[in-house]
């Protein structure tokens, strides 16, 4: 090649160097003045047919349980002990001697178990054995009998209801008592 085509070829490079500029500059103003012209794209794009199908068969979650709930759960079992002393007055029909006091200590166990229902309502059961010296004597001119309270023990079944912290409940008890009774005869040697 010759010198004066390579100043040919570089002059033809700067003119086109210079038109290209210049198209690209018209493409930016175009794309500018069209961007404004639109209106506003939307947040997220919206969803297809297939998208909303798929989304009516999914699994709808239960509705939430709005009834009251108690802050506690008194389900469970329970343990104890107790201690007590026993006084009385035995009230009999008969007029003709004076009745002794009903009276001694006693003590035992117990243990149950409570089942909260739905609603707040609960269930359980509890029982409790305790061992006892209660006892009566009656003296009479000629004898004296003495019953005495060995053991006493109980079942019973409870219903009740639960409210914030409190605990409202009535029980059906069922009890079984051991007593023994011994009599003793006075030497009657006429």
């Amino acid at each position: 090649m010759s010198a004066q085509s390579n100043d040919v070829i570089l002059r033809r490079l700067d003119v086109l160097e210079k038109e290209n500029t210049a198209l690209r500059d018209r493409v930016r103003r175009l794309e500018a003045r069209k961007t404004a012209a639109l209106p506003a794209a939307p947040a997220a794009p919206l969803p297809s047919t297939a998208a909303y199908a798929m989304a009516s068969k999914a699994p709808v979650a239960p509705a939430p349980d709005r009834r009251p709930v108690s802050p506690v759960d008194w389900s469970g079992i329970h343990v104890g002990v107790f201690s007590g002393y026993a006084l009385g007055q035995w009230s009999g029909t008969a007029p003709d001697y004076p009745h002794q006091p009903v009276n001694g200590p006693l003590g035992g166990i117990a243990i149950g178990y409570d089942y909260r229902l739905p609603a707040n309502w609960l269930v359980g059961v509890e029982a409790d054995i305790a061992a006892a010296d209660v006892k009566q004597t009656d003296n009479y001119s000629d004898a004296a009998i003495t019953l005495r309270l060995d053991y006493l023990a109980t079942l019973r079944g409870r219903l009740g209801f639960a409210w914030d912290r409190n605990l409202g409940s009535g029980l059906i008890d069922y009890s079984q008592k051991m007593t023994m009774a011994a009599m003793q005869i006075a030497d009657m040697n006429v």
